[in-house]
């Protein structure tokens, strides 16, 4: 089905076994082969599949149909999915037909796993009434199916299925078997896939016989030019048989079916399926090869086809009817033998009767155990009360535990969610701020030496403006003197006042660009330049600026260094911002002082705990029920009255403990003296729990 649907490859689970060295003899004993040792049975060489003919590690091994599943083919596929680092998932319905040597596989796996349970059913489809051509969902069918599946009213199905025109009943084998064959002719006539599904093998050989010589009258089937098998069946152009047996050689697979395309003197065969083409040689053909108009049920499960029709007898079971009742997509027709539809709706109750489904060994211990009860002395009253009130408070504390750890759980889950979203934001603002510090790192060591270069020559030109300035400071100062003199009286000073004026003017333009940048102004350090001399502060700083300049001018390459060092520096502290800001946002959506926990590797094993937790709670759920129906409680007038007083005085027990208990204890609940999480901690951020 995979195969058809989506181009997966596809194989069967005893096949894939086979391929890789699994054998087992009639008693169901296993072994396995390695590469290189001779099989026993065929005698050639075992030779291991190569890796590349393998699919890669981390590959999804579907196994459908897993109710089906044995527990030998299952340890064989786990073992080749450790070998391979495959996955596996299993998919099946454990209401329908068993595996044929040990199973509960699949019960087994869902006790140990959280099972995801698909409660939609697409496969059923019906023509739409007014506009025939159109396909549409039988949502009834699906619904009716569901009912089937349960066992859910079979006389209610009954009827509705009659309703519909799917249930036939006839009056002798002879007559089902023709009716049979008649709508295998008419399906295959319409080109529609058929399916027909017996119980017993028997009737599936009855069956094949009569649909196969139908086919031969209608032209369909060639019956001039044959091959008999060892099982008596005659095989020609046109017949639908199957392939029984694995050949690795022959890449054919048990339960396959084909098309006989070719027949040829040799006792050869050629058949075409879903696969292709396929040359089937005489002895093959002659030992594992047969007719497959009609299967068991357990052939059919796993199978859909256009239609299907269902032959319902004393053999059939609840499985086998509901398998049966579900492989086709556009019509499903139960047919029994029987007087009226009465009778038919008795033996298909009957049939609902007999479940051969395998739900696991709890189930087989709880249904031995009903039919055991029956032949066993029951036991005290007392007793069973007294056992069931001890299982009522393990009841209770595993439902207790199985809630704190359910909730401690989704606080992990919110954690480990919360710690995602911070790794998204803060991860790669990390790297930038690491990329940029070692940026700086690098740019700050390469700016070392030139620094020391830098700063000496800027002493050197310190010291050679230093002197000029505190000298032509004195003349400046005489200049200003002159001219907060004045000209005199009769201005005959005036000529002493101009020239002083002039001789600023050129002081002035001689510094300005010197002081550039700073925050004096030669215009007003004219009118008393006494005070200013290099010593003064601001003058000092103004000359050590113009300095660094002149040495920045005559040794560049230190410089760039220099500034390069310094561009470092701004992006390091943007990054190094943008990283903390966001951290402080994020923080205020936690108590934690960290984000990386490990949260999210501490899921595996609370979900551990929680699912060990559920299957503790569901074995006592199933313990409180079995006990509940004990034939000391059932076999009394009014057992729910029993149980309703005996767990009434079991609740005040348990009440009466808990008052004191908590007035024997102290309190477990200390209050902290200080913050957990001290606010010099938390303004670390993130950096102190990785």
């Amino acid at each position: 089905m995979a195969g058809s649907e989506v181009g997966t490859v596809t194989s069967s689970a005893a096949w894939l076994a086979y391929r890789h060295g699994w054998r087992w003899d009639e008693p169901g004993r296993w072994a396995r082969l390695r590469g290189g040792e001779t099989d026993p049975v065929t005698g050639r060489v075992h030779i291991t599949p190569a890796r590349n003919d393998l699919p890669p590690s981390g590959s999804l091994l579907v196994v459908d149909e897993a109710g089906m599943l044995d527990q030998d083919t299952a340890v064989a596929l786990l073992t080749l999915a450790d070998e391979h680092g495959w996955r596996l998932a299993l998919l099946g319905d454990r209401h329908q037909l068993p595996a044929v040597g040990r199973g509960g596989v699949l019960e087994h796996a869902a006790r140990w796993v959280d099972p995801i349970t698909v409660d939609v059913i697409h496969r059923f489809v019906r023509r739409d009434d007014q506009r025939g051509s159109r396909v549409l969902p039988d949502g009834e069918y699906a619904m009716l199916s569901g009912a089937m599946r349960v066992g859910e009213d079979p006389d209610a199905v009954f009827d509705a299925l009659t309703a519909r025109d799917q249930i036939r009943v006839h009056a002798g084998t002879a007559e089902l078997h023709t009716a049979i064959a008649e709508a295998v002719l008419a399906d295959r006539q319409a080109r529609h896939e058929t399916l027909v599904v017996a119980v017993t093998l028997e009737q599936v050989a009855a069956l094949n016989t009569t649909i196969r010589g139908r086919l031969v009258t209608a032209g369909l089937v060639d019956n001039r030019h044959t091959i008999s098998t060892l099982a008596g069946e005659r095989l020609g152009r046109g017949d639908r048989v199957a392939t029984r047996h694995n050949d690795v050689g022959l890449d054919v697979a048990n339960r396959e079916t084909w098309t006989v395309t070719a027949v040829r003197r040799d006792g050869s065969l050629t058949v075409r399926g879903r696969r292709g083409a396929r040359q089937l040689p005489a002895h093959y053909v002659s030992e594992h090869l047969e007719l497959a108009y009609a299967v068991t049920a357990h052939g059919a499960q796993g199978t859909t086809s256009a239609t299907a029709h269902l032959l319902l007898d004393e053999h059939a079971t609840a499985a086998s009817t509901y398998v049966g009742m579900t492989r086709g997509r556009h019509a499903n027709t139960a047919h029994l033998i029987a007087a009226d539809l009465d009778q038919a709706r008795d033996q298909w109750g009957l049939a609902f009767g007999r479940d051969r489904a395998d739900l696991g060994p709890a189930a087989a211990r709880e249904a031995a155990a009903h039919a055991a009860a029956g032949y066993t002395t029951g036991r005290p009253l007392a007793d069973v009360l007294a056992e069931l009130r001890a299982a009522w408070s393990q009841q209770l504390t595993a439902h207790w535990q199985l809630e704190h750890l359910q909730e401690q759980l989704g606080q992990l889950h919110a954690q480990a969610g919360w710690e995602a979203r911070c790794g998204l934001v803060l991860d790669p603002l990390e790297t930038a701020r690491d990329a940029a510090q070692a940026r700086l790192e690098r740019a700050e060591q390469a700016a070392t030496d030139s620094r020391d270069v830098l700063k000496e020559r800027a002493t050197q030109h310190g010291l050679a403006l230093r002197h000029p300035w505190d000298a032509e400071l004195v003349a400046a100062d005489h200049a200003a003197e002159t001219i907060a003199a004045g000209p005199g009286r009769l201005g005959i000073h005036r000529g002493r006042v101009r020239d002083a004026h002039e001789h600023l003017d050129r002081w002035e333009a001689r510094w300005s660009e010197m002081l550039a940048g700073s925050e004096l102004d030669p215009a007003r350090l004219r009118y008393g330049p006494a005070v200013w001399r290099s010593s003064v502060e601001p003058v000092a700083d103004a000359l050590d600026q113009h300095a660094q300049r002149l040495a920045a001018a005559a040794l560049p390459e230190h410089a760039a260094r220099l500034r390069t060092a310094q561009h470092a520096r701004d992006q390091y502290d943007t990054a190094s911002s943008a990283y903390h800001d966001a951290w402080r946002e994020l923080r205020g959506t936690s108590h934690l002082p960290v984000y990386d926990t490990g949260a999210a590797e501490q899921l595996p094993d609370l979900t551990e705990q929680v699912q060990a937790a559920q299957r503790r709670v569901s074995d006592l759920d199933q313990r409180v029920e079995r006990l509940t129906r004990d034939p000391a409680i059932t076999s009394l007038p009014d057992p729910q009255a029993l149980l309703q007083r005996a767990e009434t005085a079991w609740t005040l027990e348990q009440a009466a403990a808990n008052q004191q208990a908590v007035s024997r204890e102290p309190s477990p609940f200390v209050s902290l003296s200080r913050d957990p999480y001290p606010a010099h901690e938390v303004e670390h951020g993130p950096s102190i729990g990785r």
